[in-house]
């Protein structure tokens, strides 16, 4: 896992070389390491990174931070009870099943599209407003090079 943070690092200070000052990175990360499951290692993630390991990705590479928020906060339970449970207790799923999942599971009925959009949006409000959202599945950061 050391050497994935190294080369996010080395990754971060190569695109500070080739940008010009003032410029902002946007970094969107899995959250939280308790989160992790099948769908992780599908998705080639390496970690779940957290606001102090992102600060400090940043800080390593140069970077000021400007920005930090969770999102998808409604995703924890959901999460927690249909892809992390299941992954602790042993269950492995194959990967053609997972991606089935995967692609079902961004289909949404009427009934949670009803409850989950609202709560998107207002997710996505307070993003935009530069808000801040405590916890979610996913995050995001704003760096600056300076």
């Amino acid at each position: 896992m050391i050497e994935h943070i190294e080369s996010d690092v080395t990754f971060l200070k190569k695109l500070t070389e080739i940008t010009s000052p003032d410029t902002l990175f946007y970094i969107t990360t899995p959250s939280y390491n308790f989160l992790w499951n099948d769908m992780d290692t599908l998705g080639g993630h390496f970690r779940r990174y957290n606001k102090d390991s992102l600060i400090a990705l940043g800080l390593e590479a140069g970077l000021v931070p400007v920005y930090f928020s969770y999102f998808f906060s409604y995703l924890i339970i959901p999460y927690l009870i249909f892809r992390v449970i299941p992954y602790r207790l042993g269950k492995k799923t194959n990967e053609e099943d997972i991606i089935k999942a995967e692609l079902n599971g961004h289909r949404l009925s009427k009934i949670l599209s009803k409850v989950f959009y609202p709560i998107h949006w207002i997710e996505s409000y307070i993003i935009k407003q530069k808000g801040i959202i405590p916890f979610g599945t996913s995050s995001i950061m704003v760096f600056k090079k300076i």
